[in-house]
């Protein structure tokens, strides 16, 4: 997958959704009198792809307009955190009686009711990087009738972990990239250009030597191989295939390690 969100934008939307867990738990509190908390478990960049193959069936789908966004979201609600909202707006101790079936019209009813509670503390979270008005639009329970972007479109998944009552079950904002663009590239959020930063291979050289065949299969525990560098020489230190420094080898906190002593005149 060509990842399009760079690090600092995921940084910054974390923060976004840690802001929004802070202010979730106490508002579902209020609105349905039982305990509640929230808490950001990732934010990450993938395919919707694979956003929809986890997704079970059925499963509690929010389609959510996020204006002056063009393009769509998705809200992705634990099934049993529904059932147990639900019991608690009917006047219930909070229990997760809910069948395996589905929803009921009545049910997606009440489910809506409360996804708008949750999309409430967006506009503010997001105040310091753009103005976004979150609209709920309709309730699926097939994920097939909620697709709101292509198989191989990227995603941003801010997965979040509540419970209500007794009821423990995540809350995830799948958000597609290219709706996101203008927000991602936004001075609140990140520099657009940031790029990712990337492992190279560093190698020290202690030195070389060239044995023949015959010599090569005979050898053994404990022989002794010659180099071509002197014990006192500096190592050469190798950026992928380029030479780029020489360094004089140590121990660095318990791990072998190399010195800068120069840099390669010659890559």
């Amino acid at each position: 997958m060509d990842k399009k969100v760079n690090r600092g934008q995921l940084r910054t939307l974390r923060s976004i959704f840690d802001d929004y867990c802070r202010v979730l738990a106490p508002l579902l509190s209020g609105y349905l009198r039982v305990a509640a908390t929230a808490e950001v478990i990732s934010v990450e960049e993938m395919l919707y792809s694979e956003f929809v193959g986890d997704l079970s069936n059925p499963c509690l789908l929010s389609v959510v307009e996020l204006e002056p966004l063009k393009g769509l979201a998705l809200v992705e609600l634990s099934s049993n955190i529904g059932n147990t909202a639900i019991d608690r707006l009917l006047g219930g101790s909070g229990t997760d009686d809910g069948g395996a079936g589905g929803f009921s019209e009545i049910e997606k009813n009440l489910l809506k009711r409360i996804v708008i509670q949750m999309l409430r503390p967006l506009p503010e979270v997001w105040s310091g990087v753009a103005t976004i008005s979150p609209r709920h639009l309709r309730i699926e329970t097939n994920a097939r009738l909620a697709q709101i972007a292509q198989p191989s479109d990227n995603v941003v998944l801010a997965a979040t972990s509540i419970k209500v009552g007794m009821s423990e079950g995540l809350l995830n904002f799948c958000m597609p990239v290219a709706v996101m663009e203008p927000v991602l590239c936004s001075p609140g959020i990140s520099d657009c250009d940031e790029t990712e930063d990337e492992n190279v291979d560093v190698t020290a050289v202690i030195g070389r030597a060239f044995i023949a065949e015959s010599d090569f299969a005979k050898l053994a525990v404990g022989d002794v191989i010659p180099l071509n560098a002197h014990a006192d020489s500096d190592l050469e230190i190798f950026v992928g295939s380029l030479k780029k420094f020489y360094g004089k080898p140590g121990v660095s906190r318990g791990k072998n390690a190399v010195r800068i002593a120069a840099v390669s005149e010659k890559e």
